[in-house]
């Protein structure tokens, strides 16, 4: 062992265990609104879920294309290929290809790691991919090897271990082997959310708007406001009952404890939250059905933002991780790829312009148009794989040149040219001119 090896091993061995990163150090879930935030908690929070959904589910739908690289440098889509089954038809027999992006994303999302076992057969080839649930995951490394293991817990059962190469591991943000959820950075904001949820449910719960104390003049037995007290909650208790009139005897009086919600900018305040959650998933505010600076002078522009943004990060992440996983490091050309056009698209008009322009230059044929919208192929014979330009067109170092004449077209044999058909006409005619005036001829 060289010593800049030695000194790597060294190096990477007195470092943190994997299995803490830096921001779970101390981490109880408990937030400064005395709100616990959990990645089970969090998901409570409309906007979080919502986010979360957006995220995963439009992950999740994307195409996912197998290619093949080759040698003309255009790759070329692969149909026969374990991984083709795996990531186009089944992800294993309990959960379609769909169903694990899902799962995957949406755990590495929240616990910042999503988790599947690689299960291979006697050829080393790729059969299926199993879910483990990040809680079950200790993130180790070999004390011989200094490789990075996984060790699932079984409950009772000693921990299994897995090695680095049959683990698909789909990190979330972090800064080493392990990935950190979007819940633990933003649990003050979360459990600030949650606080005001959970406020406007007990508020309108209780159905008491004054939401003060009864101050009676005399002293009164703790029968009587046992008695008071049950009137009060049968009377008022509720969101049905809430508004009605307060009777009072013995000189009861009401005092105001509370502000009311419009007071303390109740609507204002969840508006915002929606905000600011949106900006710790990384989704825009109207895709999580938030419309209220919304206009519709820029949606395709705002849609494909959000692409490029928010969905193509972890699409890279996913491909990434797929093509060392699953194809290995002698991946013989193959890679991973998932679709995006879909999601690119424009409104009807502006699509076709674009493509027509791609048309009229000679970029794609009738049957890449047709392709492109899921569109029957024209065949070859009737020109669909044909690729036109426009005839005024000129290469960029003929510019600026004289147009080159037109040369005659030369006769197919040695035989005089027919006359032409105007120019005998024009002899016929003057023939009979001179017939009827022969003083002219």
């Amino acid at each position: 062992m060289g010593l800049l090896t030695r000194f790597k091993f060294w190096a990477r061995s007195t470092a943190p265990d994997p299995a803490y990163p830096r921001l779970s150090l101390g981490w109880t879930g408990r937030t400064a609104s005395r709100v616990r935030v959990t990645a089970d908690t969090a998901m409570m929070q409309a906007t979080a879920f919502a986010c979360r959904r957006y995220l995963t589910q439009s992950v999740g739908q994307l195409p996912v294309r197998i290619m093949l690289e080759a040698r003309d440098g255009f790759p070329r889509p692969v149909r026969a290929h374990p991984v083709v089954n795996l990531l186009q038809w089944r992800a294993n027999p309990e959960l379609s290809p769909f169903q694990l992006k899902e799962t995957l994303l949406g755990w590495a999302l929240v616990h910042g790691n999503g988790i599947a076992e690689i299960e291979r057969d006697a050829r080393g080839q790729v059969v299926a991919l199993w879910p483990i649930h990040p809680d079950r995951v200790d993130y180790r490394r070999d004390p011989e090897t200094d490789a990075l293991v996984y060790h699932i817990s079984n409950g009772s059962l000693p921990p299994a271990k897995l090695e680095a190469q049959n683990v698909f591991h789909l990190r979330g943000f972090g800064d080493g082997p392990v990935g950190v959820g979007v819940v633990q950075h933003a649990a003050e904001s979360i459990g600030w959310a949650r606080a005001t949820e959970l406020f406007g449910a007990s508020f309108f719960g209780e159905g008491l708007h004054f939401g003060g104390a009864i101050l009676l003049q005399n002293r009164a037995t703790p029968e009587a406001i046992k008695l008071m007290r049950a009137q009060l909650d049968d009377l008022h208790g509720g969101p049905s009952r809430s508004g009605k009139w307060f009777i009072g005897d013995n000189n009861a009086k009401i005092e105001k404890m509370t502000s009311a919600p419009n007071e303390s900018q109740f609507v204002e305040t969840m508006q915002h939250q929606v905000e600011e959650q949106c900006r710790w998933w990384g989704v825009p505010p109207q895709k999580v059905h938030h419309l209220l600076r919304m206009t519709f002078n820029n949606v395709e522009q705002l849609g494909i933002e959000v692409v490029v943004d928010a969905i193509t990060p972890w699409a890279i992440r996913f491909e990434e991780e797929a093509n060392f996983k699953l194809f290995g490091q002698n991946r013989a050309g193959y890679f991973v790829k998932l679709d995006l056009k879909g999601l690119l698209r424009g409104d009807f008009k502006s699509r076709m312009e674009g493509l027509q322009i791609m048309r009229r230059n000679g970029v794609i044929t009738a049957n890449d148009w047709a392709a492109l919208e899921d569109m029957k192929q024209i065949p070859a014979d009737d020109g669909g794989d044909k690729y036109i330009v426009e005839g005024n067109m000129t290469s960029l170092e003929r510019v600026g040149e004289a147009p080159v004449a037109q040369a005659a077209p030369i006769p197919a044999n040695d035989a005089t040219p027919a006359e032409p058909p105007v120019a005998a006409m024009d002899a016929r005619a003057m023939a009979a001119l001179t017939a009827m005036f022969p003083e002219y001829a």
